[in-house]
């Protein structure tokens, strides 16, 4: 066998050392370097890990810590909701209750009322025929005491007018009452009760303006209700209104609806009574004896024309003035008779 030469020995030693790695050297500083800022990394790494975990801890912690105090607050919420529902419950129960007897009470109340008003009519029609017949030729009854029965008899007369009033009244709440409807101009009715009203009251030294439209303004009433109604509204604006004033009446049609408003220059009524005197008895000043009134007159104005499915207001003061008061109506037109624009 053949022995190798120096050469080629050599030359195979260098190849074999090139096909194996050389082992890192540790002393080297270049890897102390690296070694040192991988184990620092590492530490900087782990110290951020645990304070992640203890920071998550904590926010787990207090996310079970308000979940339970919102819990414990759920339920006494839910208590107070029972709690309150239950209250709110019986004062519902004790409204109704109450609701019930005021209601029992009204009806009884009115009942009576009625009841008294109507046993009154009798007797006060046979006083009534008597003052009447005394004031005859007849009786020869001297001037003054001529004069008393006269008197007498005018008051026994708005007596009378007070008790019907009542009665119809009782029966407009009770819904008994049953309206006579009639084709009626409204134009016309107004102008009677001007004229009417201008006979009957021209004591108060009040002149009544109305200048009635050039058309007619027909609609379905009683004729009898709406001219109480309206003589009642004129009424009242005389008695409220300042002696040589004057009264403004008009009538016109707005949106469908005849519209009847008569206005003053009194005294202005104070909003918070512009409902109140509407009600039965209400007075915008009850301590005021100069002007007399029972309060039923603006009561009974309502309730006729609520029956006619109108409405009736006032407004007050009026202006460009800080007094004065005008009181309202509507009335619905019927469709057959409605008049054109």
């Amino acid at each position: 066998m053949k022995k190798p030469s120096p050469e080629q020995s050599g030359n195979h030693t260098a190849s074999a050392t090139m096909g194996k790695q050389l082992p890192l050297d540790g002393d080297s500083p270049e890897v102390a370097a690296v070694i040192k800022k991988y184990q620092a990394r590492l530490r900087q790494l782990k110290q951020e890990i645990i304070a992640r975990q203890e920071e998550n801890h904590r926010i787990v912690e207090e996310n079970y810590r308000q979940n339970t105090e919102l819990r414990q607050l759920n339920q006494v919420l839910d208590e107070k909701v029972k709690e309150r529902t239950r209250e709110l419950e019986a004062s519902q129960e004790q409204l109704v209750a109450q609701n019930k007897e005021l209601k029992e009470l009204d009806e009884s109340k009115e009942a009576m009322m009625h009841m008294i008003v109507h046993d009154m009519k009798n007797p006060l029609t046979s006083v009534m025929g008597a003052l009447s017949l005394s004031q005859r030729d007849s009786f020869h009854v001297d001037a003054q005491l001529r004069e008393l029965l006269q008197d007498a008899n005018i008051q026994s007369i708005k007596l009378r007018t007070m008790m019907d009033d009542i009665l119809t009244m009782s029966k407009l709440r009770s819904k008994e009452f049953e309206i006579q409807i009639q084709e009626v101009d409204m134009v016309s009715l107004m102008q009677q009760s001007v004229m009417l009203m201008n006979t009957t009251m021209s004591d108060h030294k009040v002149v009544i303006n109305y200048q009635p439209p050039e058309r007619t303004i027909i609609c379905n009433i009683d004729f009898q209700i709406i001219e109480r109604v309206m003589n009642n509204l004129i009424n009242n604006a005389i008695k409220y209104a300042p002696r040589h004033s004057e009264v403004t009446v008009e009538t016109q049609v707005e949106n469908g609806m005849a519209v009847v408003r008569i206005s003053n220059w009194g005294e202005s009524i104070q909003q918070d009574c512009h409902k109140k005197i509407f009600e039965m008895f209400g007075r915008a000043k009850p301590q005021d004896t100069e002007i007399r009134g029972t309060g039923l007159g603006l009561a009974f104005c309502k309730l006729a024309i609520e029956a006619h499915q109108g409405e009736v207001g006032v407004v007050s003061p009026l202006p460009p003035k800080d007094h004065g008061a005008q009181f309202y109506f509507t009335i619905p037109f019927c469709s057959e008779c409605k008049p054109e624009d």
